[in-house]
């Protein structure tokens, strides 16, 4: 028997994690994060954090890729 276990916004919080607009928060503020960066996410925040990372991750994977 398959067994799926549904997900909502703000599950994360049952076990004290962030929710979406803190973890944003947390990595705006961070002194680890470049200025052209973090422009860059706050340009995109309407899009939503999950969107935001995953155009990172993609440029990132294309950028090794073709270096």
């Amino acid at each position: 028997m398959t067994r799926i276990l549904l997900t909502g916004a703000g599950f994360s919080r049952n076990w004290g994690g962030w929710l979406t607009n803190e973890a944003f928060e947390q990595l705006l503020g961070s002194v680890h994060i470049e200025d052209h960066l973090r422009q860059r996410m706050w340009s995109a925040k309407s899009r939503g954090f999950e969107d935001i990372l995953a155009d990172l991750q993609s440029e990132h994977h294309k950028s090794r890729c073709a270096g």
